[in-house]
């Protein structure tokens, strides 16, 4: 049996490299592994790529007036187009790594070249587009989807999402969820003594991660639950990292008196991060659906925990029920139920055998059927399957 050649692909962005977390990270994954591709995108980061062709400016920066965002959105749709007139290229499919901008890139391309595209969605932007304030997002979507040759899920909710209000037989919706880096795991034992060396000797840890700007999260939520969970258990400590404003937080652990159970430690290295997976005991983040529509489309933090044997707790919601095998790698709970949440704590304080189980078993999980290797793979057979 021969080699089976891969499609030259053109691949759009608005972020590359990307940052530790985000979407950014999930479209990186579905490339590692692919060759036969151009990756375009804006021309902020350096990057050793040999893939990469930075071509437009960064479009997004929250402290530049309307007039600039408008003509960078103009430059990110045109100079794709410019760079195939000019270049020659003439990929069989164009990828989109969000819906807005380049998959409006990739819309266009399609109908001046007739080279068909697919397009990554994540979730909780197909859920904000349908709000009556994004009418014009939603229906620029939906066409979008329409027309695109696949979709790429991130979950079986965000597939469900596209099928009901986007897309429901004109295109193929594929799930491939994100992984993490099966190495990861292999970290400096160092870093992981000094931030035990942080935490009380003998207490249970409780870790959260994220943004804390990202309400969806479930921040103040678990906050309020281990307040309750503690006072049943109280050698118990609770790990909060991740960057963003501290004063709403760090207020309400004062006015639940938990200022000397809690620490907050900022923005992190990635090499860090990890060290507090290892150094925690359970993790949790109770995402949530907020009004708006916003939601957890996958969690790749649930399973960031799991490479470290570590049983998670996370809201019921979104795409995190493909990212947590209830009662296997971790434990599901109704998000805007704070009993349910100090429920699900007080469990697994109480039985550290219980821990112990869906920690192991939530490590072969990960690494059987969720690694980044596995993602990049998943998206190479699509691509090759759609010639």
């Amino acid at each position: 049996m021969g080699i089976i050649q891969e499609p030259f692909i053109l691949a759009i962005t608005n972020a590359w490299p990307p940052k530790a977390f985000g979407h950014g990270v999930f479209f990186k994954q579905l490339l590692e592994s692919y060759d036969n591709l151009i990756i375009l995108g804006p021309n902020n980061n350096p990057t050793n790529d040999k893939r990469y062709y930075p071509v437009y400016n960064h479009i997004e920066s929250h402290n530049r007036n309307s007039l600039y965002k408008i003509k960078s959105l103009a430059e990110s749709l045109w100079k794709p187009i410019m760079c195939l007139i000019k270049s020659h290229w003439r990929p069989s499919l164009t990828i989109a790594s969000q819906i807005i901008p380049s998959g409006i890139a990739c819309l266009i391309i399609k109908i001046i070249f007739r080279i068909p595209y697919v397009v990554v969605v994540h979730g909780e932007e197909l859920t904000i587009f349908k709000t009556n304030r994004n009418k014009a997002r939603f229906w620029t979507a939906k066409i979008i989807l329409k027309y695109s040759r696949a979709v790429i899920c991130n979950s079986v909710s965000t597939r469900g999402i596209v099928e009901a209000y986007y897309s429901k037989r004109q295109t193929k919706s594929v799930i491939i969820h994100p992984g993490v880096l099966a190495s990861e795991r292999f970290i400096d034992q160092a870093l992981v003594e000094n931030r035990k060396k942080t935490l009380r000797p003998g207490w249970i840890t409780v870790m959260m991660a994220g943004r804390l700007s990202e309400k969806r999260k479930g921040f103040s939520q678990g906050i309020r639950a281990f307040a309750e969970a503690t006072k049943t258990h109280p050698k118990t400590q609770l790990l909060i990292a991740g960057p963003g404003d501290l004063t709403q937080l760090t207020e309400l652990t004062t006015e639940l008196g938990l200022s000397d159970k809690v620490q907050f430690t900022g923005m992190l290295p990635r090499s860090e991060i990890l060290a507090c997976f290892a150094a925690c005991d359970i993790f949790m983040l109770p995402n949530q659906v907020l009004e708006n529509g916003d939601h957890e489309g996958f969690g790749i933090v649930f399973l960031e925990a799991n490479l470290f044997g570590k049983p998670t707790i996370g809201g019921n919601s979104g795409g995190v029920p493909d990212a947590i095998a209830d009662g296997v790698s971790g434990l599901l709970v109704d998000s805007n139920n704070i009993n349910s949440i100090a429920a699900a704590l007080k469990k697994l304080f109480a039985d550290q055998n219980l821990r112990n189980r869906i920690g192991f078993e939530a490590f072969n999980r990960v690494i059987s059927e969720f690694t980044s290797e596995q993602t990049a793979k998943k998206f190479k057979d699509l691509i090759i399957s759609l010639k």
